[in-house]
């Protein structure tokens, strides 16, 4: 996971070099929607292969919304980070820019603004204002923004290289932009969390981070926006998204359909591809997040006490308090947790006098000790 200070370093290298030199890198014609490309179904593959992702860094793909616009940026010759911008004319995608990259491209929702980390672009006529500043609350020389996500009320989600703070959030209220505040440990776990993407109504939030029980060098999380405002549990997006390498730098596309992401393909950082998957992921880690939280509640972890109506004659457990016995969690009830999470059943055991065998219930998650 150094590759994300090493990528911080030659950018701030390449800030100081003249740009003069413009890439010329031809692209063939590609047609279509989403630059011409087959959609991918719910196995993360690689975007546009052979053209986008290819040998080197290509980095931090993402649709304007509107989804007529793509940018990403490169490092073509490891000195220059360059963000490459297309547009699609006559359902033709064309190159039509290219600039110096000075911290990720993320759009606000209603895409007139292009935020790069502490500055941004403002969309004029048919182009883009020069970078401008967010101001000092943002724009310190204490302060490491890579990315800085914005949702449609003006929230602000960022990360910070430079400290051990990780994710940090800044809300908008009545106008008045608030002080930026460490988000919970439900998102600042683990070690290296940055890159956080907001969804546009607040509903979840995408970021990357190295944790205990992941897949590989830094897996992608989501946690979701519950009832209460509060942000729920991280929940690891799985082997379908995430793989035995470096996953990182997750958007989704303004469409809601698809979500873009970085693999790394090799050992060394050398080579570092797009990625991206049917956005569907998103809503079936939601669904069993619930199902799973239902499943929990209520008292005994939600489920059935001895006695209940359909037991199994020939079923043998135990009765008594809290199922008799030395109480222990089943796989049933561990599995619903985090893998990095340690097995629970110590927390949930009590000790209690012995009881008869009686017969019960097929359906009951205690064992007998």
């Amino acid at each position: 996971m150094t590759r994300i200070y090493t990528f911080a370093g030659l950018l701030l290298h390449g800030l100081f070099m003249s740009g003069n030199n413009s890439l010329q890198e031809e692209f063939p014609a590609l047609v279509g929607p989403y630059m011409g490309q087959e959609p991918p179904g719910m196995v993360a593959e690689p975007f546009a292969p052979g053209i986008i992702s290819k040998e080197g860094w290509e980095l931090e793909g993402v649709f304007a919304p509107g989804m007529t616009e793509f940018y990403f940026t490169t490092d073509a010759d490891r000195t220059r980070p360059t963000v490459i911008g297309f547009r699609q004319q006559d359902n033709v995608w064309k190159k039509y820019t290219e600039f110096t990259r000075r911290g990720e491209v993320v759009f606000s929702p209603d895409g007139n603004r292009m935020h790069m980390a502490e500055g941004y672009k403002d969309r004029v006529g048919d182009g883009w204002s020069e970078r401008k500043s967010l101001g000092p609350m943002f724009d310190r020389e204490d302060m490491g923004i890579m990315r800085l996500s914005a949702s449609a009320r003006g929230t602000y989600v960022f990360d910070d290289y430079r400290s051990d703070d990780g994710i940090l959030i800044s809300t908008l209220e009545n106008g008045e932009r608030q002080t930026p505040e460490v988000m919970g440990s439900a998102v600042n776990a683990g070690k290296l969390t940055a890159h956080p993407f907001i969804a546009p109504d607040e509903s979840y939030l995408i970021w990357d981070s190295e944790r205990e029980g992941g897949y590989g060098d830094s897996d992608l999380y989501i946690s979701f926006r519950q009832d209460d405002g509060s942000w729920g549990p991280a929940i690891n997006m799985g082997d379908n998204v995430n793989s035995d390498r470096w996953d990182a730098y997750a958007s989704v596309t303004p469409d809601g359909k698809y979500i873009l992401f970085n693999r790394g393909i090799d050992d060394d950082g050398e080579n570092v591809d797009i990625y991206w998957v049917d956005a569907r992921v998103i809503e079936t880690l939601k669904a069993d997040s619930q199902e799973e939280v239902a499943v929990l509640q209520g008292p005994y972890l939600g489920r059935k006490t001895p006695g209940w109506a359909g037991c199994d004659p020939d079923r043998e457990t135990t009765s008594g308090p809290v199922f008799g016995g030395q109480a222990k969690l089943t796989t049933q009830v561990r599995g619903l947790l985090h893998p990095s999470a340690a097995t629970a059943s110590s927390a949930f055991s009590t000790q209690a006098p012995a009881a008869p065998r009686t017969r019960l219930c097929t359906n009951t998650v205690k064992q007998a000790s």
